[in-house]
């Protein structure tokens, strides 16, 4: 996928009547009825000749048209005060036939064409209908579906909530949490009101093409002056007010259109490239899953048990069983030598073993184990305050675990005197293995370094201090479907996951021979580079998307966008 911003396009001029050559967008006249032109489908009809050059609206010409639509819808309700357009952007430089104005100048003069919701009160639900009139909302515009939705209010209310009524061809904004998101209604839409949420514009529908103001309502000129204009602490808030105050770029009718035109072209072009990148993205995640279920069954690499049998091998290896039965008595040693310097006395816990029946079969030499089998401990960090400074002891939460790394750059610090007051279950030691257990659960690393950090109670670490497994194995079983499924089966909370860490310690881990996962580490590493290689591609490719239906949308509404653009 390619696309470039400054590719080489027909020069941006118009001749007038006069023979003066300007700039060179689409300049052709909105199509008349029974008038149409077969010069008016590109920039090159607007050169038809002098005389039709001559009849031309230019955005200024326009916006007085307007004005003056405006003026007349007016008459009859009282004293009429022409809108003053809003400040111009000072570091925008408009196309010479452009002109700044403002919602309040392009509305159709009717009242209440620029309008938010009614206040929450007067649209409970309990005043919902199961038919009726239509409640438009944020998930109709997110959506960008204005036949999603059955909530409905009746004709009795609807006439009550005139002010917020909508029609065909109106523009309703997103104002709370997803601010600036917009939905053109379209000539078959249901009757009704939108609700708190939203704001209707009700243009002028003779100068300005509603999806000209969708565009330019999304492009980055907007999104900057909403972010800095928006009210809210923890998410933006639009209202009626800040809208009146954006100023617009207007062009003529003809220009709007062919904006409009050009414009879906080329976002058609770049989605085409943006859906293949996420096909590409689903099989590299599909293959990744592929790769570590076979890992953990016992099929990415040749067994010890077949090894042996081909004569590759000496024919007694230990199994996975023996190993299993050598880290039972690792532990239980472990934990004598603690009790031994302990200050309370605890007596030994035999852990359980997994319930075998409903797990499927594994390879000759495996077996299979629980976390509690393996570990010393499986807890998880503080849960008091701690003092935040610039320099210190990171304090890892969930969101510096993920695949397989641990992310000590971007954590916050604490002081030493902090971290020292910290229980040993909260200071976490090189060898044992972090895993997410709020939030986005189920994410882990191995801490493969002596130095001092400690975590909180987002995170859970499994203490493997008598183990001599292969963490990298761990790491691949925690990662696969075979773990990660019970995880989110037994996650609790609805907001924000959580994950119980009994639960974790009683979930199944299959155990084969201890030189068995060293070779399968190996592999799983040597496929998954080349995976995370990929995806490292695909994913520089999907931020340059981004980035050019910025460029595109940019150019757009400063009169810079190219006639052809490859993208």
């Amino acid at each position: 996928m390619s696309a470039n911003p400054e590719t080489t396009a027909p020069n941006r001029r118009r001749t007038s009547a006069q023979g003066k050559e300007h700039s060179g967008r689409p300049q052709g006249p909105p199509p008349v009825t029974g008038h149409e032109s077969d010069n008016t489908s590109s920039p090159e009809g607007a050169k038809e000749s002098g005389n039709r050059q001559s009849e031309i609206e230019t955005g200024a010409e326009l916006l007085a048209r307007i004005l003056n639509e405006r003026r007349e819808n007016w008459q009859g309700r009282g004293k009429y005060q022409e809108p003053a357009a809003p400040e111009p952007l000072s570091d925008v430089e408009l196309p010479e036939d452009w002109v700044w104005t403002g919602f309040e100048q392009l509305a159709d003069g009717t009242k209440n064409a620029i309008k938010a919701g009614p206040f929450g009160s007067s649209l409970k639900k309990s005043v919902y209908t199961s038919s009726g009139f239509k409640i438009y909302g944020q998930e109709q515009v997110i959506k960008g579906d204005p036949y999603f939705g059955d909530y409905f209010i009746s004709r009795e209310l609807f006439d009550r909530l005139q002010s917020c009524a909508v029609k065909p061809g109106d523009i309703l904004i997103s104002l709370v949490g997803t601010t600036g998101k917009v939905l053109i209604l379209p000539d078959d839409c249901v009757p009704g009101v939108i609700n708190p949420r939203l704001l209707k514009l009700s243009l002028n529908r003779s100068g300005v093409n509603p999806k000209f103001i969708k565009i330019l309502l999304e492009s980055p000129m907007t999104r900057a002056f909403f972010k800095l204009a928006a009210h809210g602490g923890t998410m933006e808030i639009l209202n009626v007010g800040i809208l009146k105050t954006l100023p617009i770029p207007l062009p003529s009718l003809s220009e709007q259109q062919w904006i409009v035109a050009e414009t879906e072209k080329q976002f058609t072009r770049l989605e085409a490239g943006v859906a293949a990148l996420r096909r590409v993205q689903a099989n590299l995640k599909r293959y990744r899953s592929a790769v570590l279920k076979a890992a953990c069954e016992g099929r990415l690499v040749p067994t010890e048990a077949e090894l042996a049998n081909c004569g590759n091998r000496d024919a007694k290896f230990e199994t996975g069983e023996s190993l299993l039965a050598r880290i039972l008595s690792e532990r239980r040693n472990w934990f004598d030598r603690k009790q031994a310097t302990a200050k309370s006395k605890k007596n030994y816990t035999e852990p359980a073993q997994p319930e075998s029946r409903s797990l499927p079969s594994l390879p000759a030499g495996w077996t299979w184990g629980t976390w509690n089998q393996l570990s010393n401990w499986v807890t998880y960090g503080f849960t008091r305050p701690m003092p935040h400074i610039a320099e210190g002891i990171p304090i890892i939460t969930a969101k510096g675990v993920n695949r397989g790394r641990i992310d000590f750059d971007g954590a916050d610090r604490t002081t030493k005197e902090a971290y020292m007051k910290l229980s040993e279950k909260d200071r976490p030691q090189s060898g044992d293995i972090l895993i997410t257990k709020d939030g986005t659960i189920g994410r882990a690393a191995v801490v493969g370094t002596d130095r001092d950090f400690c975590i909180n109670q987002s995170v859970a670490v499994i203490w493997l201090r008598s183990c001599p497994m292969e963490r990298k194995f761990l790491l691949t079983v925690i990662e696969s479907d075979l773990t990660q499924k019970p995880i989110w089966a037994k996650a609790r909370g609805v907001a924000i996951q959580h994950l119980s860490i009994t639960d974790f310690a009683e979930m199944a881990l299959p155990i084969p021979p201890l030189a068995e996962q060293t070779r399968i580490v190996a592999e799983v590493e040597r496929r998954l580079s080349v995976v995370e290689e990929l995806e490292a591609v695909v994913s520089a490719n999907l931020q340059r998307a981004t980035r050019l239906r910025q460029s595109i949308l940019q150019k757009a509404f400063t009169g810079r966008l190219k006639i052809g653009q490859d993208t």
